[in-house]
């Protein structure tokens, strides 16, 4: 079975974004949390299911979007590194 792994970047991204939405939901702030790491089980069944990020062309980087976010993640033989949470208006993965 594939084990999810989230960078520490991942991790303060998705924080960051969450106290941003909070400002106006804590709601929606709780729901993206949860539509973001909802996604984990979903690239534990299937996870070639995003696409190749293109402005990074390697094929082993992936993204999904999530809204106006996208979710950047690495596989790397059974393991599935979750890289960062960008909002899909800022270009490049690697910080």
């Amino acid at each position: 079975m594939l084990k999810v792994v989230w960078s520490e970047l991942s991790l303060q991204r998705i924080e960051e974004i969450c106290e941003y939405i909070e400002m106006d939901s804590i709601n929606a702030s709780i729901e993206f949390a949860n539509k973001i790491f909802g996604k984990e089980e979903l690239l534990k069944s299937n996870p070639k299911i995003g696409r190749i990020v293109p402005d990074y062309g390697n094929e082993e980087y992936r993204q999904i979007i999530i809204g106006n976010y996208r979710l950047v993640y690495r596989l790397i033989g059974k393991l599935i590194l979750i890289h960062t949470v960008r909002h899909c208006k800022q270009n490049g993965i690697i910080e």
